[in-house]
Parts: structure tokens; C-alpha cells; sequence
């Protein structure tokens, strides 16, 4: 019904559409559409708009501004989707979720024995509902969980090293009793018998723990896909099965857009009045991978997300096969080097687009070129040039500088999330006047990433002023694949895989010498306020820091670390570290605490 009404508006010329004031629950007979998604499976949403122009959908707000329109749903079904609009407002919506796709609870003492683990869980926070039945598969699967910490709400690291499950028999019992909400008990066994000791081993230490617990669900509660102009303004969700996933949008705004936790009295006008919930995403914030143009993010609030604050930039893909003429490649956003490959269609790109090809070990770049087609449902590029021989297979692809957009952060807090605060993918980015406060990982994080993930591009020309670094990678981390979770307030750092018979994998090794990969960053006025121990700044391969105006309280002694980087300025800095005064050791070309 809403979408039809957006559709008539726009046909109209363009308009208001307008939500009125009250309470509202969707249910399943709500479900507008079901979208596959590159072979994901289908995806259910609420609210459908595409192809619609020049219009506004607006929920109801009173003569103080406070929004009267308050929308309930489950974590089971997305939101809305935009697509293929122009000039679109979304705005003056509460939403909550009725049901979380994850659980929480604190593991029994001395539970661990051979086939798994038990937990409290709170039943009334179980992930089912009456649109399902019976339970789906992917509810009964925990893929990966982490700690938390149930007085200051912070998240610690994940136990994801496993694949997790819940078994049928202690299901049925928390599925029964949910409804009385006492604190039922749930198995969580491993998959993979050929770890299943080191797991236990690992659980049994953390006896006592209290843990949330991912299941093997993930959604967009507002999600955009090839549109221009668009604002998402004066939004207040208390829980998201992600929030934003932003596709490729041209010129987006998030203002005013509010990320919340239930605190135990939040929230009053629905179902989850009184309920006080460790977090409030599965996923992201904000994530605006392959956006265009510019992308603004003002007097927004993240607080309590399962991921990153903001995730924004571009995917590489890795060629995984040539053709004869070479003016063609096969390409995928995944890490599969299968032969022949699998069908992951490319991210972000576009017929037209010029595109800069990277070497896998290096970040090198090899080559520039334009696609003039996309085929085979998006798979295969063809270029308007061929590629030359240094090119070859597991080589990575991604935009020419000219495609990135621009990103503004201004006015805005991250706070209490597993993750990092910002982690930024693209280039000629200002972040003022933000506060990033107790984030599991670092405040702030750019790793162009040629192992994992395949996350770039390289952010350069970056300027922060006036930002707050609190409580930086409280967490403590064990080894990771690459040059990632570091315990520092801003990481810039690169990952480059290790190779095994030629073929590339997902463990790394950040760019040491040759490459410079990131250029011309400046630091000014801002505070670090980093746990005992932590460092600001860890730079790998960075030509050109501007580091001025800026106090540094606690943290380790030596402040710094860069390697391979040189062309730094620092002036009129403070530092409160190791009890001493002074930012020592710092030297204009950037070779400090080399590590």
C-alpha cells in the first residue's frame, strides 16, 4: 500500500507521501516483496520503492518536532528498500524491532564437556516469531559470537574461529517458554569436530562470560541501490538487523539518523518497553559501499552495533580468469579462487566506468582502463583496452580516483560497538566535530584489504579536526590474518596475502617498503584518550601526516608507530603519556618505533 502510493505520487509529478501519527505493527501480510540477491536467497521487505522520483515519505511530527509515527518490526524482515529513484526523502520514523536476529545470555561455569557449551538465554529476546514455522535453518546456526560486558555494555572480541550451532532439543525448550520470559538454557555445539577441543578449551576459560550470539542471519533495515539524491533525515531506530547497506547510491545524506539501544526504559510505545538489550545491530551502522558522488553523515548517533560504525567505500574484485584477446576478465568480489569460478557478480561497477588494476602483493598499480560492458549477470568486464601481460590472475580491480565519492562526517557519535568507530575506503574525507567512544577495535581504520574481505579503496587526502578518540581497542586480540585489530586510536595499514602454490589466502602481511599506499593525511585539534598501553597513531606505508593541535592523554609512552612512511610534520602538540609531558621521539620523516 505505501509503495503503491509512492508510485502514484511520482507518477503525478512527484510529492508527499505521508504516514500518519501512531503506533503501527507490520506484520506478515505487510511483506511486499521477495528479493534474490545474486543467488543469497530471498530477502523479505516491507516497503518496495523503485523507480520513483522527486518524492517525499514522510512519517508525522508534532509542533516541538517530536516524530508521532512509530513503527514495529521483526528482525526477521527488512524494513524498505530504495532503488532506481531520484531526489528520495525517507524521514520522521521511529522504528523497533520486536524480535533481534541474535540471542544473548552468560555461559554456565563449568559447562564445556565434548559436544558443546550451555547458556542462559533470555527467551523473550529469541530470534522466532509466528511468520515462522517451522524454524528456518539459518536460526538454528550461530556463526560466530563475542563477549560483552553487561555492565558498561561494552563488546569484546569474537569467538568465531569455529562454526557454531544450536542443537533441535534445547530449541524447542526456549521456544516454548519464551513466552514467560524466564532465562531458559541453549547447547551450543561446535561443527567441526576437528577443533572442537581447542573451542571447548577456549569457552571453558571464559567460564561465566556473558555472550551474544549471531545467528546465521543478516539484513538491511534501510537499503538503497542506484539511486541519486538521496536523504534519509530524522530516523530513530532502537535496533537493526543492520541498518543501511547503501549500495551505489549518487550523493547520499544521512541526517539526524539515530541508532539506539533499548537501556531497560526506552522506547515505552512498544512491545520491547523495559527490555535492556547489550546491543543494537547485528551488523554496521552505516555502510555505503560503491556509493557515488558525495556522501554526507551529520548529527547522526551509532551506539551498541554488532560491526562498524560507518563502512564506507569500495569492494575490489580479483580477476580470476583472462581472456585470449585480453579484453576481458572475469571478476569477483569473493576471495574464491575456485577454477572454473564461482558466480559472484562484481560490486559498484559500471558500463563506462574507468577502473585502475592493482597488483595483489603490492597495491602497485598496473594498469588503468575503462569498462565498456558488463555481462554474464555482471561477472565478466569487458575493457575498452586490452590488458597488458603484468596483469594476471588474483590481480584486484577497483575504481579510478575520479569514481570515489567524497565523505563529510560532521556533528556525530560512535560509541559502544564491537568493531571499528570509522572505517574508511575512499578518498578526500573530512571528519569534525565527532566523538568515537569505546570501540572494541580502533576509533579509526583504512586498510585497502587483499586478503579477506577485498575492502578498499586507499583513503587518502584525509583531513580530522576536532575529533574525540575515546577508549580506542579496549579489547585485547589475538593473532589475525593480517595487519588489522592493532591496539591503536587510528590504524592505516594494508594487507597483502601470503600465496600457498600460487594461489592467494585469506592471512596477510601488510606492504613493507617500495609502495607508498596512503598520501596526505592531517590531524588537528583533536583528543586521544587511548586505554593504558595504547598508541594514536600506527601508520604502515604513509607518505605525508600533518599532526598538529592535538592532546594526547594516557596511552603508552611513545604515542607513535610508522613504518615505511616519511613526509610527517608534527607541531604544538600535547602529550600526557607514561606520566611524562612531551611528545617524544617524533622526527619529521616518520621513522618512529619502527616495529
Amino acid at each position: 500500500m505505501i509503495a503503491a502510493a509512492v508510485a502514484a505520487c511520482s507518477a503525478q509529478g512527484g510529492g508527499t507521501v505521508r504516514l500518519a501519527e501512531g503506533a503501527f505493527r507490520l506484520g506478515a501480510s505487510d511483506v511486499e516483496q521477495a528479493w534474490n540477491v545474486s543467488g543469497f536467497g530471498g530477502t523479505l521487505w516491507y516497503i518496495v520503492i523503485d523507480g520513483a522520483n522527486d518524492v517525499k515519505l514522510l512519517g508525522s511530527v508534532d509542533s516541538n518536532g517530536a516524530v508521532g509515527t512509530k513503527i514495529v518490526v521483526t528482525g526477521l524482515i527488512n524494513f524498505i528498500r530504495v532503488s532506481d529513484t531520484t531526489n528520495f526523502v525517507l524521514g520522521n520514523i521511529v522504528l523497533d524491532m520486536d524480535r533481534p536476529n541474535w540471542s544473548y545470555g552468560q555461559l554456565i561455569p563449568g559447562s564445556c564437556v565434548e559436544d558443546g557449551c550451555d547458556f542462559t538465554i533470555n527467551g523473550t529476546e529469541y530470534p522466532f516469531d509466528a511468520f515462522h514455522s517451522p524454524v528456518p535453518q539459518s536460526l538454528l546456526e550461530v556463526p560466530s559470537m563475542y563477549s560483552f560486558d553487561p555492565d558498561t555494555w561494552r563488546m569484546g572480541p569474537d569467538n568465531d574461529t569455529v562454526e557454531l550451532y544450536t542443537t533441535g532439543a534445547k530449541i524447542a525448550s526456549v521456544r516454548s517458554s519464551s513466552a514467560d520470559g524466564d532465562n531458559d538454557i541453549m547447547l551450543v555445539a561446535s561443527v567441526r569436530n576437528v577443533e572442537q577441543a581447542w573451542q571447548v578449551q577456549r569457552l571453558n576459560a571464559s567460564q561465566g562470560y556473558h555472550f551474544i550470539l549471531r545467528h546465521r542471519t543478516g539484513h538491511q533495515q534501510i537499503s538503497g541501490q542506484n539511486n541519486t539524491h538521496l536523504l534519509q533525515e530524522n530516523i530513530t531506530c532502537y535496533l537493526a538487523s543492520s541498518m543501511f547497506d547503501v549500495i551505489s547510491d549518487s550523493d547520499l545524506t544521512l541526517r539526524k539518523v539515530h541508532l539506539k539501544r533499548h537501556d531497560g526504559t526506552t522506547g515505552s510505545w512498544s512491545s520491547s518497553a523495559g527490555i535492556r538489550r547489550p546491543k543494537s545491530a547485528y551488523a554496521d551502522c552505516f555502510g555505503t559501499p560503491s556509493a557515488r558522488g558525495s556522501v554526507l553523515v551529520e548529527d547522526c548517533l551509532c551506539d551498541g552495533q554488532g560491526d562498524d560504525g560507518f563502512n564506507g567505500g569500495f569492494n575490489y574484485s580479483q580477476i580470476l580468469s583472462v581472456s585470449d584477446d585480453r579484453k576481458s576478465a572475469h571478476l569477483s568480489w569473493s576471495t574464491d579462487t575456485a577454477d572454473p569460478p564461482v558466480a559472484y557478480s562484481v560490486r559498484g561497477f559500471a558500463a563506462g566506468d574507468r577502473v585502475e588494476v592493482f597488483n595483489r602483493s603490492s597495491f602497485a598499480k598496473l594498469f588503468s582502463t575503462k569498462i565498456t560492458t558488463l555481462q554474464n549477470h555482471s561477472t565478466v568486464a569487458v575493457f575498452d583496452e586490452a590488458l597488458p601481460p603484468t596483469v594476471g590472475r588474483f590481480d584486484l580491480v577497483g575504481p579510478a580516483t575520479d569514481r570515489l565519492y567524497s565523505l563529510t562526517i560532521r556533528r556525530s557519535t560512535f560509541q559502544s560497538n564491537r568493531g571499528r568507530g570509522l572505517l574508511l575506503f575512499t578518498s578526500n574525507i573530512v571528519v569534525e566535530d565527532v566523538v568515537i567512544d569505546s570501540p572494541s577495535m580502533e576509533c579509526v581504520m583504512a586498510e585497502p584489504d587483499g586478503c579477506h574481505w577485498l575492502e578498499g579503496s586507499v583513503a587518502s587526502n584525509v583531513t580530522m579536526r576536532n575529533v574525540s578518540l575515546r577508549g580506542c581497542a579496549h579489547s585485547h586480540y589475538g593473532p589475525s590474518p593480517g595487519p588489522v585489530e592493532h591496539s591503536t586510536s587510528i590504524f592505516l595499514g594494508e594487507c597483502v596475502p601470503r600465496w600457498q602454490g600460487g594461489v592467494p589466502t585469506t592471512g596477510g602481511t601488510p606492504v613493507l617498503g617500495g609502495t607508498k599506499v596512503f598520501h596526505n593525511w592531517t590531524v588537528e585539534g583533536c583528543q586521544f584518550e587511548p586505554p593504558a598501553g595504547r598508541t594514536a597513531v600506527h601508520a604502515i606505508s604513509l607518505s605525508g601526516m600533518t599532526f598538529r593541535s592535538n592532546m594526547i592523554k594516557g596511552g603508552a609512552a611513545q604515542p607513535f608507530v610508522f613504518v615505511g612512511s616519511d613526509g610527517c610534520m608534527f607541531s604544538g602538540n600535547r602529550c600526557r603519556a607514561g606520566g611524562q609531558e612531551g611528545c617524544a621521539s617524533v622526527s619529521d620523516n616518520c621513522v618512529v618505533n619502527p616495529s
